[in-house]
């Protein structure tokens, strides 16, 4: 299981395609996910079984006497009320019983076209049941997210006739599950469920506003919560970050727990000594006509200048600009590069980041959005 975002099922279908033959199963909206994800939704795994290539011609034959029977039908009915010598119910029905017999033969091929037609459709039902509960039953992977476990089970319930037996349940980005989510985890009655996750860094998602969250109980995480009051295992060992980056983060952030590995350390000191580089901007917050979220233009002329600069240089390289204000992102002219808001690239990696934090030092003591630490977190 992951959390509400597709995203993360469509990275996990492109490394779990690799460790199974064929017993990957996704469960989620086929215009959502993405395309690993999608060659292993249930339809499309049918469309590719053998047993069901094969009927494939029995439906298209069933499609063709469907519409044979269709087409006579009207016909005998365009037949029978063509000239009907008298308007009166007897002598319709009189007109209806003759012109039966007169066309006897034609009645009794279409007829014959409905039922081969209902046959071959429900041969293909039968067979498409059959392999569908073949699928299930050799699915040793099932994938989806938490929102799209109700339709794992009204699928599974509807083909095999029972609910699934699953043995372990693991729930990806636990952090950013809210704990009312935990009763649909519940409902597969797993023997072991494993939570994996980070809650410093990604919250619960919801489609309430995150303020108006405080207080309800519905702010916090399952994992956040098993964190707190029972122990835990910590992979404390990153792979991603310049060992100096860590070593910031692991400071703020995690206790100085967290550590690099040797091997890394030493492959990013020797392409980046400085990984880390502050640029102050003195530029003043302005807030256009109609938007509610500042717009901090000697911020953008600044990352600009860097961002030029650091493309000569590199020509090749991946950059990301990030912005905690959803104006800051609007007017951005860096059309060229990838630019996002606030928990919008957690799942793409990059070689450069450039972090507009827009830090308010005026009088006010505004700070905006870094003093949650989670969202300085996330960010580096």
């Amino acid at each position: 299981m992951t959390c509400s975002r597709n995203v993360a099922v469509e990275s996990l279908a492109i490394k779990l395609e690799k460790l199974t033959d064929g017993g990957l199963v996704v469960f989620g909206n086929e215009s959502r996910v993405g395309e690993t994800a999608k060659r292993h939704l249930l339809e499309p795994k049918l469309q590719r079984q053998p047993a069901h290539v094969a009927v494939e011609m029995i439906d298209k034959f069933s499609s063709k006497m469907q519409s044979a029977s269709s087409e006579l039908l009207d016909g005998l009915c365009a037949r029978q009320t063509l000239a009907i010598p008298c308007k009166r119910p007897l002598w319709r029905r009189a007109w209806s019983a003759y012109m039966r017999q007169r066309c006897l033969y034609p009645g009794l091929l279409q007829e014959w076209a409905l039922r081969v037609a209902r046959c071959g459709r429900a041969q293909v039902r039968k067979v498409a049941d059959e392999c569908q509960s073949e699928i299930l039953g050799n699915a040793n992977i099932i994938l989806c997210t938490i929102a799209s476990t109700s339709r794992l089970l009204r699928e599974w319930q509807e083909v095999c006739g029972k609910k699934p037996r699953i043995h372990t349940v693991i729930v990806d980005e636990c952090g950013c599950t809210t704990e009312s989510s935990t009763a649909l985890l519940i409902r597969l009655n797993p023997t072991n469920l494993i939570m994996v996750g980070d809650h410093k860094q990604l919250p619960p998602t919801s489609m309430i506003p995150e303020k108006k969250l405080v207080g309800t109980g519905h702010d916090q995480s399952l994992l956040a919560r098993c964190c707190a009051t029972a122990s835990m295992h910590i992979l404390n060992e990153q792979y991603r970050m310049h060992g100096k980056i860590c070593a910031l983060v692991s400071y703020q952030f995690y206790e100085n727990l967290l550590l690099t590995s040797p091997t890394i350390v030493d492959d990013r000191q020797r392409k980046e000594k400085h990984p880390l580089i502050w640029v102050s901007v003195r530029g003043k917050e302005k807030f256009l006509p109609g938007k509610t979220s500042p717009v901090n233009y000697d911020e953008i002329s600044a990352v600009l200048r860097v961002v030029t600069s650091l493309r000569e240089e590199h020509p090749c390289a991946s950059i990301s600009v990030l912005t905690f204000y959803k104006g800051q992102l609007e007017v951005n002219p860096l059309t060229a590069y990838q630019c996002a808001g606030q928990n919008s690239l957690v799942y793409y990696e990059c070689q450069f980041y450039f972090l507009g934090l827009q830090i308010r030092n005026d009088l006010t003591c505004r700070y905006a959005f870094v003093y949650v630490c989670i969202h300085v977190c996330i960010y580096v």
